[in-house]
């Protein structure tokens, strides 16, 4: 549309058989599966969509021609979330990306070592993880709220992606001022392969981001060290009391009430499977015969997994039911009450991570303090400085 001064205005397009009237913030959203190595090389990098069909001009061939690497794909859901059915249709096209990275693509006899977070759908779609398994990559699934300790892309690299989005999406916003004022689906996978652009320029960012999880095969700390660097995450343990919670409470009673219902005959059956393929417990013949032979869903045998090791260890598990608690008075040994007495804090030995160390006084204990203070604000926007109210120049 054009007025009298010549001025032109896009107000829709004419492939489009649908256009939205902007009357609100834009809430147009989609998902974005991101992959790296510790080298600093992408990986493979999924999109998914809200809808059936596929955008007009949104393939594989763009997004390689973008700066995504081989193996790129993109899946079409409801939501534009993460499904099951959208995990095992991008699997095929991810998992020959991964055979393609350098190094692998050499040694096609080697086993890739996926980390995956604790996403459902990352570990409950059975045929994506036999065709991982099919095709020796070997995939493990972080324990859930941990992904800000151990999963590579929640440091460094989620840090460069949301920059990249913000500077894609100011650009774009300016650029759509002159059109129909409007992002959607197609805007938002620019930003993601402006973001892919970004950590392929710099290989630094997933470099950095597996060094800060202690996942660089070439900078990895010993154990005990890597737990002192993480000492501020683990000091929940000093809640626990060796003495008080010393055979307090059954582990049967703690077990599903799937396996507490179940019969013994059951029950045997799945201790029986798993000891039947001891030279590849829970593989994938394994975990398909519990399936069938117990009819459980894949998402119980991670609780299933649980229950037959505790009955392995105690055999009495087998025969039991459902049972009430039984509150019992448990007698501590004395070597426990003397090993709770001396347990030492779980920020022991590191003062800089507290706020009154012992054996600091004076001048010393003052220097402390400010450093700590410092350390506290260093990184946030405001900085650390001394207050005008203090009057010191």
């Amino acid at each position: 549309m054009s007025d009298s001064n010549g001025d032109l205005k896009i107000v829709g397009a004419k492939d489009k058989r649908k256009h939205e009237r902007k009357v609100s913030d834009n809430r147009c959203s989609i998902t974005m599966f991101r992959t790296g190595l510790p080298s600093g090389h992408n990986g493979p990098t999924a999109f998914i969509l809200k809808g059936k069909k596929r955008p007009a001009g949104i393939n594989e061939e763009l997004l390689i021609a973008n700066g995504c690497e081989p193996g790129s794909t993109i899946a079409m859901t409801e939501n534009a979330f993460m499904t099951d059915a959208a995990w095992e249709e991008i699997t095929p096209k991810i998992v020959q990306g991964y055979r393609a990275l350098p190094v692998v693509r050499d040694n096609p006899d080697w086993w890739v070592f996926e980390l995956v977070d604790g996403y459902g759908s990352h570990h409950n779609c059975a045929p994506a993880n036999q065709y991982r398994y099919d095709h020796k990559v070997l995939s493990l699934k972080e324990e859930g709220d941990s992904s800000h300790v151990n999963q590579a892309y929640d440091r460094q690299t989620a840090k460069s992606d949301k920059q990249a989005h913000r500077e894609a999406l100011n650009w774009l916003m300016q650029d759509k001022m002159f059109n129909s004022n409007l992002l959607d689906q197609r805007d938002l996978v620019c930003t993601g392969m402006a973001a892919v652009r970004k950590s392929r320029d710099d290989p630094r960012v997933w470099e950095s981001s597996f060094k800060a999880t202690n996942t660089k095969p070439t900078d990895m700390l010993p154990f005990g060290d890597w737990i002192k660097s993480i000492q501020g995450y683990l000091t929940a343990s000093d809640s626990y009391d060796l003495v008080q919670h010393y055979g307090a409470v059954d582990k049967y009673s703690l077990l599903p009430p799937f396996w507490q219902a179940m019969e013994p005959e059951k029950k045997r059956l799945a201790v029986d499977i798993v000891k039947k393929h001891d030279g590849n417990a829970w593989g994938p013949d394994c975990v398909k015969e519990l399936m069938s032979g117990l009819s459980v869903l894949i998402t119980e045998l991670p609780a299933l997994q649980t229950c037959i090791f505790c009955a392995l260890d105690d055999p009495s598990h087998l025969t039991r039911g459902v049972e009430e608690d039984a509150a019992l008075e448990p007698v501590v040994p004395q070597a426990l009450v003397e090993a709770e007495a001396n347990r030492e804090k779980a920020n022991h030995g590191l003062s800089m991570l507290m706020r009154n160390p012992p054996g600091l006084s004076g001048l010393a204990l003052f220097d402390h303090y400010t450093k700590h203070v410092r350390d506290s604000w260093r990184g946030t926007d405001e900085g650390f400085r001394v207050s005008d109210a203090l009057d010191i120049k």
